[in-house]
């Protein structure tokens, strides 16, 4: 019986053609296809008997997808960062450093997806995506001849062997704080599988040391280890920093000395960030010129504190903050920068952990003189419980000003309306994502998109009534004459 429900699922796989070649759109429909016939057996099939099946599924779907491919990885020099926050950013000024030191590199993140100097937004669906795609990108990464890859690696991407077949030289570990709780149950089990990254590492890893679960992760031997933060237990540590909204300049104490860091992304996480992305340098051997260059060239990364400008007179950002840890980090900053009113648009997901909302909600009301809770991926979930529970977290410290509006495009609108010069509108949850988990399935979406045509319709309706305004005047000055005229 077993067996044969193993089979059934790798056979809806391979009959869908996920082991054929084909442009990495149909690819992604391919996978999705297969995705739903594994949700139709889940659905008939019991929990007891279906749930112990997955490993086994997983595995062989990723040891068919490593033949299939040709273990490609295996030429490659493979990087993994995992973490809850701060991997995105991470990996991409990992990428920034390896390629300012002459490497050709290869990125895969939630974010950017880079092979050498083609470089594009992400459209990928998941942080660490199918087995089956991601090895398509690796061996078309070893065909263009990519030398160094920096891979964001999720915990589901660990429990579901995503990664079998790839000998990874170096790991990174950003931070531990709550997620996916719906998925692994507990801290302790979600900290568990992320740390088999670290043990697959062979020549290094990078950890934080001023994260509360550095000890857990502080398992490779200490001639692997460099170790990151503020305090004397760190082998790369921050001297000084000075923090705009628009960058910042850090100096750091390294084994190889002190090293002064200019980044154009701002907030201490970043710092942070930086400091990990040091790390893996230095291990390499990249001469400290080149990782300054490497970290000052990075302008952006794609709905990461990305700001949006389209002539306003107020700030803009798009950031895919999306748990409280990552929200405290983003907002403390934005708080700290920002001359008048921040106001914030925020929400939570579906089908994901629900004791994540009211901490959402209650660190949002720490730091915003405006809220507008609104829905951000319900899945298969009703969207209202899931916005009264971020009001819950709201109300729990006696915060009172916001707006619960549904329709997510209303409540950017609402947010933007609002704003007046000196503000910073900051819409989080979704970054850089094309898409929205509905009710309905995958729909298009870009808070970025959305959020352009809003400010634009309000640039266009101010012009409309401007022009009106002055062709009243023009009239009753016109009507004034007239009145003076004839009482001559």
């Amino acid at each position: 019986m077993e067996l044969k429900l193993i089979l059934l699922l790798l056979n809806s796989s391979v009959n869908s053609g996920l082991f054929h070649f084909g442009g990495i759109g149909r690819e992604t429909g391919i996978i999705r296809g297969s995705m739903g016939v594994k949700s139709k057996v889940k659905k008939i099939v019991p929990k007891w008997l279906y749930k112990p099946l997955l490993p086994a599924y997983h595995w062989t779907r990723a040891v068919m997808a490593n033949f299939r491919y040709g273990f490609p990885a295996k030429k490659l020099y493979i990087i993994g960062v995992t973490g809850t926050n701060g991997k995105t950013t991470t990996a991409n000024m990992i990428g920034a450093v390896l390629e300012a030191s002459g490497h050709k590199v290869g990125i895969l993140s939630s974010a950017v997806v880079q092979v050498g100097k083609d470089w594009q937004d992400s459209e990928l669906t998941l942080t660490t995506e199918d087995v089956s795609i991601l090895q398509k990108y690796l061996k078309r990464m070893v065909k263009d001849g990519v030398t160094h890859v920096v891979l964001e690696v999720s915990s589901h991407a660990i429990a579901q062997s995503r990664i079998w077949g790839i000998p990874f030289r170096g790991a990174v570990f950003t931070n531990l704080t709550q997620d996916h709780l719906d998925y692994h149950g507990t801290m302790d089990a979600y900290a568990t599988i992320k740390r088999k990254l670290l043990k697959k590492a062979k020549d290094f890893v990078v950890i934080n040391g001023d994260d509360s679960w550095f000890d857990f992760f502080n398992i490779q031997d200490r001639s692997l280890t460099t170790i990151y933060g503020t305090t004397d237990k760190s082998d790369i540590r921050v001297a000084g920093a000075q923090i705009t909204n628009h960058g910042s300049k850090s100096l750091l104490v390294t084994p190889n000395g002190k090293l002064e860091i200019v980044l154009h992304l701002t907030g201490k996480f970043n710092v942070y960030n930086a400091m990990a992305a040091v790390g893996v340098g230095q291990r390499l051997g990249i001469p400290e010129a080149k990782i300054q260059a490497g970290l000052s060239d990075l302008l952006k990364v794609p709905g990461r504190m990305e700001s949006i400008n389209e002539g306003q007179k107020f700030g803009v950002m798009i950031d895919h903050a999306h748990t409280p840890d990552a929200l405290e980090n983003l907002l403390e900053n934005l708080r700290r920068t920002t001359e008048k009113e921040l106001i914030v648009v925020v929400g939570a997901d579906g089908e994901r952990d629900p004791s994540k909302r009211v901490p959402i909600g209650r660190t949002v009301a720490k730091y915003a003189d405006m809220i507008y809770v609104t829905d951000q991926e319900p899945y298969g979930d009703e969207p209202e419980p899931i916005r009264r529970e971020v009001i819950r977290g709201l109300q729990t410290t006696g915060y009172h000003d916001y707006q619960e509006i549904a329709d997510r495009r209303q409540a950017i609108q609402a947010a933007l309306k609002r704003a007046e010069k000196g503000d910073m509108v900051v819409i989080t949850g979704l970054g850089n994502q094309k898409y929205r988990g509905m009710a309905e399935g995958k729909v298009k979406w870009d808070d970025r998109e959305i959020t352009r045509q809003e400010l634009s319709a309000i640039k266009t309706a101010k012009k409309k009534k401007s022009g009106k305004e002055t062709n009243d005047n023009v009239s009753n000055k016109s009507t004034d004459k007239s009145t003076k005229k004839s009482k001559k």
